[in-house]
C-alpha cells in the first residue's frame, strides 16, 4: 500500500518502520473503497522512490506488466496487488521465476525476441546487476541464432521461459520486489539497479549503432520489420568480426 502511494506520488518515501506503517492502515481502507489510479507517468516519474536507482524505463515494464500490453490503462491498487504480491506468496514460489520473465516479455508474446532484449540493453545499466542478466540472455541468443555460419535470423527466434530459466536461474527481480515493495526481510537485499563501479560492460562495441524505437508495444505498426532490419544489422557485425 505505501509503495502505491509512493508511485501515486503522495508519499515521499516508504514507510520504514512499524509505526509509519501502522499509519497507513486507515488510508489503506479508503484506497480499498474509492476508485483511486496509477498510470503509466506515476511508475515512470516516481519508480526510483521505490526501488532506488532505477531508471524511468523499469517503471514502464512494471506499468506494461500491470495492465497486460494495453496503453492508457488504469491500475487500481487490488491490480497492483494482484500483479505483485504472488511473488511473496510461498504457495506460488514455483510462479515466481515465470512473472519476473513476464516484466521482462515487454511486447507479451511469451518469449523473449532480439527487439524485446534490445530494448532491456539499451534502457537498464549494463553494469547493474539486471544489466549483467540481460546482456547473458543477449549472449545466449546471438550464439545460438546468429553465429552460426550462413545464419540468416529470423524474427521467430526467440528465447523461451524454459531456457530463461536454464541461463539466469532464480532472476533477481524476485527479491527486489519482495524487498521494495513489502518490505521483506530474509531475502537479497543488494539493489540491482545500482551500477557496479568496479566493473565496466566490455561490450558497449556492440551495441552503439543500434536504435530501438520507442514503442515497445507488439501491435506497433511496422514492428516485424523493425525486429528483422535489427537482426540482419547484428549479423552484418557479427560476420565483420
Amino acid at each position: 500500500m505505501n509503495s502505491f502511494r509512493v508511485l501515486e506520488g503522495k508519499e515521499e518515501k516508504k514507510a520504514m518502520n512499524a509505526k509509519e506503517i501502522e499509519n497507513f492502515r486507515d488510508i489503506t481502507q479508503n484506497y480499498a473503497e474509492n476508485t483511486i489510479f496509477l498510470t503509466e507517468t506515476h511508475f515512470t516519474k516516481n519508480i526510483h522512490k521505490v526501488f532506488p536507482d532505477a531508471p524511468k524505463f523499469f517503471g514502464k515494464m512494471l506499468y506494461i506488466y500491470m495492465s497486460k500490453g494495453y496503453d492508457r490503462v488504469k491500475i487500481s491498487l487490488l491490480r497492483y496487488m494482484e500483479s505483485l504480491w504472488p511473488l511473496v506468496n510461498p504457495d506460488q514460489r514455483f510462479n515466481h521465476n515465470k512473472i519476473a520473465f513476464d516484466i521482462l516479455d515487454l511486447d507479451r508474446d511469451k518469449n523473449l525476441n532480439i527487439l524485446n532484449m534490445m530494448h532491456l540493453q539499451k534502457n537498464l545499466d549494463p553494469n547493474s546487476i539486471i544489466g549483467k542478466d540481460v546482456f547473458k540472455l543477449i549472449k545466449f541468443f546471438i550464439d545460438k541464432f546468429l553465429s552460426k555460419k550462413g545464419s540468416s535470423g529470423s524474427h521467430r527466434q526467440s528465447i523461451s521461459y524454459e531456457n530463461f530459466t536454464k541461463i539466469l536461474g532464480r532472476c533477481c527481480l524476485i527479491d527486489q520486489v519482495a524487498h521494495c515493495v513489502f518490505g521483506m526481510e530474509g531475502v537479497n537485499t543488494q539493489n540491482i539497479f545500482t551500477a557496479d563501479k568496479k566493473h565496466k560492460f566490455e561490450y558497449d562495441y556492440m551495441f552503439q549503432d543500434i536504435n530501438v524505437f520507442e514503442d515497445v508495444s507488439y501491435g506497433q505498426r511496422g514492428f516485424i520489420r523493425n525486429l528483422d532490419g535489427l537482426l540482419a544489422l547484428m549479423i552484418q557485425y557479427l560476420n565483420r568480426y
